[in-house]
């Protein structure tokens, strides 16, 4: 890639749960600008959450441009755009919103979970393909959400007006280029069933009105369009940008477009390269050691691995998403920074404690994260941890992902008092960030228990600038986290495929997976590295802490067996 004079750079776009995000980068993985545009989310009732498509691609062009034009990098030295976003069902149609009674948007949010009973048919039926997905499919995952929607208007005319299905990244490279014909492997691995080498499981999509082996089948269609051609992270896409989104990115038709990815495999190619305290990069083979974790709204567990491992409770093995010759397996909690602001409205200090920090030109976090540090030495307690001793949260508000892939848990929270002011909310936010910790520390466990050996953590996402949780997981799990020298590393991820890109256009026999790892290693670079505290009374109170959160779940099931049983 040129230097200097000729330098060259990417534009990176993330499309997150509430707003869609754009930086450009350098090819030495510097950060030049960001920028932000906010996404209108309609929640309704039942776990239903929808979005706007056109909304979605406005805000992407508004990032863009604003991103560009703060960065000062002149328009023709930007040579690739990537794309990363959540794992949204977005139905392209030619039918105005709202679709109809049951969809007000275009776009089925990935926490959705009106799919719920079609996932528990979907994994009853005990086929071998749910083994890719920890044992079944989430209602979360699109799967399940096409086959609800091909029940749910099997009888109306509105499928006839739906043109295509795609994953949200998927949806975005089709608006960039107008290409419909290709899909990201990421997406239909992760997301649809499609199982690379193997392609898509017929017999298991028959039974739920979708038969990929009849020419012109409805929904097989809509799904692939009948042509889809499933391109590895960071190859570039057969068109590039087109003349229309030129104008609506502010970009030259020139720039070449990136195969995507989900937004956490993203966070795996912008971390999993990062060196630990030196400037070496881990060879291929260590891979296996390493997690990328994405903490949000929600958290992702990214791993890879060179040996096909399935982990029960965890998504994978995916063959090839992000590089070429690793399985990928993803773990995740589907409420993480979403469950703390819950816990902190929930509260009856909430407002006093938005009010102060607004007042100290702080944020919520940050503000209790202070009071948390005044309070130990106040009440002279060894270490801040103490301050949940009684207190004792599981996460689960919105169901467990991983491990036990149930999404009719639910979140508890024990040692309740009736304190109503700021300590008494600090403490409740802190076993909360130690529940998201622990939650980690368990989907570890089970994946070392089943071919993994991961001895240390990549964060990205927002909650890795919450110092109290990345303190804190550093401690529960006994293993260094590693933070990137580039806080924006979502958006980083999504620049390294538009390098990758760039890379594979210029020398077009490149291999995907070496064109991938090589940007990665060129774009990555270490930061902060927060070590465990070798306190072994902190030691022992986390083991204490953890066996709690165990047995709490234990005595969830114990409760709900006693309430489903049959009255006699």
């Amino acid at each position: 890639m040129a230097t200097g004079k000729d330098q060259v750079y990417f534009v990176g776009v993330d499309v997150g749960t509430a707003s869609a995000r754009a930086a450009v980068v350098s090819t030495s993985g510097k950060v030049l600008s960001t920028a932000s545009h906010p996404i209108q989310v309609l929640s309704f009732e039942g776990g239903r959450y929808e979005q706007s498509s056109d909304d979605i691609w406005d805000a992407c062009c508004c990032a863009v441009t604003e991103a560009v034009r703060a960065s000062n990098v002149a328009v023709d030295a930007i040579k690739g755009i990537g794309f990363d976003a959540t794992c949204s069902l977005v139905i392209v149609s030619d039918l105005p919103l709202p679709i109809s009674k049951d969809l007000h948007g275009d776009v089925i949010m990935w926490a959705d979970h009106r799919a719920n009973d079609v996932a528990k048919e979907m994994n009853a039926t005990n086929h071998p393909v749910l083994k890719r997905f920890g044992g079944g499919i989430s209602p979360e995952m699109s799967a399940a959400k096409v086959a609800w929607l091909a029940r749910q208007f099997a009888s109306t005319p509105v499928l006839k007006h739906i043109t295509h299905l795609m994953e949200l990244p998927d949806y975005l490279t089709y608006r960039a280029t107008g290409n419909r014909t290709t899909r990201s492997l990421c997406s239909l691995s992760c997301k649809w069933t499609y199982v690379q080498g193997e392609g898509w499981p017929v017999d298991f999509w028959k039974q739920f009105d979708v038969d990929f082996s009849k020419p012109g089948d409805v929904m097989a269609s809509k799904m692939t369009n009948e042509s889809v051609l499933p391109l590895p992270a960071g190859h570039p896409i057969a068109h590039c940008i087109s003349s229309l989104t030129a104008k609506q990115l502010g970009l030259n038709e020139e720039t070449v477009v990136a195969a995507p990815l989900i937004d956490a495999y993203a966070v795996g190619s912008a971390t999993l390269a990062t060196p630990i305290n030196s400037d070496d990069h881990p060879a291929l083979e260590l891979l296996g050691h390493r997690l990328a974790v994405i903490a949000g709204t929600s958290t992702c567990h990214i791993a890879l691995s060179r040996q096909i491992n399935f982990v029960p409770g965890v998504w994978g093995p995916y063959t090839d998403v992000i590089l070429s010759g690793f399985h990928c397996a993803e773990g995740g909690q589907s409420a993480t920074g979403q469950l703390l602001d819950h816990l902190i409205k929930s509260h009856p200090a909430a407002n006093d404690v938005v009010r102060e920090a607004a007042a100290t030109g702080s944020n919520v976090h940050i503000y209790l994260n202070d009071a948390i540090k005044r309070m130990t030495p106040e009440r002279q307690l060894p270490f801040a941890a103490l301050l949940t001793e009684t207190i004792h949260v599981t996460p689960d508000f919105h169901g467990n992902r991983s491990p036990f892939a149930d999404p009719n848990m639910r979140g508890t929270v024990t040692g309740l008092d009736l304190g109503a002011n700021v300590q008494s909310l600090a403490k409740l936010y802190y076993a909360g960030v130690l529940a998201l910790c622990y939650g980690t520390k368990q989907i570890i466990q089970t994946m070392n228990q089943n071919g993994y050996e991961i001895d240390s953590v990549f964060l990205g996402g927002g909650l890795s600038k919450n110092d109290l949780f990345v303190e804190s997981l550093a401690d529960v799990l006994g293993m260094p986290v590693v933070l990137g020298g580039e806080e924006e590393v979502v958006l980083l991820g999504s620049a390294i495929l538009a390098a990758t890109a760039y890379r594979m256009a210029s020398m077009p026999s490149k291999d995907a997976g070496d064109a991938l790892w090589q940007s990665m290693c060129e774009m990555s670079a270490a930061g902060r590295v927060a070590q465990p505290n070798q306190n072994p009374q902190l030691e022992s109170f986390h083991n204490r802490k953890y066996a709690v959160f165990l047995r709490m779940y234990e005595q969830q099931r114990e409760l709900r067996d006693i309430m489903t049983a049959e009255t006699t």
